[in-house]
Order: C-alpha cells, then sequence, then structure tokens
C-alpha cells in the first residue's frame, strides 16, 4: 500500500468523529441525515442504532424523545429530540 493511500484513509477516519462530534443532545432527529443513517436490526422510534452514511460498520447508538404521540413506538418524527448520542465503535452490519 502506498504512502499516499495510507495517508488518504488516516484522514477519512479522522473526519468521522469529528463529523459525528457535531450531533449533541437537544438536537432534532433531522440533523442525523447526512451524517448517519438507521441501521437495520431491532430498533424503535426512541432508541436506534445508526451508521455512518459512508461505512455502515461505524455506528452510534442514539436515544430520542419523542416530539410529539409518544404511543406511536414505531412512527419516527423527524423533530423527535436527541437525548443522547454513544461514542462510535466499530462492529460487524446488521441486516434485517
Amino acid at each position: 500500500m502506498s504512502a499516499a493511500l495510507t495517508q488518504e484513509r488516516t484522514c477519512w477516519i479522522a473526519k468521522v468523529p469529528r463529523q459525528i462530534e457535531q450531533i449533541k443532545p437537544g438536537m432534532p432527529r433531522k440533523d442525523l441525515g447526512g451524517i448517519l443513517t438507521t441501521e437495520g436490526g431491532l430498533s424503535n422510534r426512541l432508541q436506534q442504532t445508526y451508521v455512518h452514511v459512508d461505512c455502515p460498520y461505524i455506528k452510534v447508538n442514539v436515544r430520542l424523545e419523542a416530539a410529539s404521540d409518544q404511543t406511536k413506538a414505531l412512527k419516527e418524527d423527524p423533530d423527535d429530540t436527541i437525548e443522547s448520542i454513544s461514542q462510535p465503535f466499530l462492529q460487524w452490519s446488521t441486516t434485517d
């Protein structure tokens, strides 16, 4: 592997945590878009695993607070509020 390719990969990996660090509690769910997307597997409206849009092995767990109609556990609302977001971690993909 060339030194240039190694440097490019290192720069990309360094970019990912900086992107994820921009997501803070109190932000709406819709602010996850562009950086993260939902992963397959078991989840509900208030707790989901998200993956980085460029690499499905880079993940975070996100807890959310319902913006409206808390009785609909499966109906996501873009205005749901992020309660917490985990540190990024690596894990094989999960599919439905």
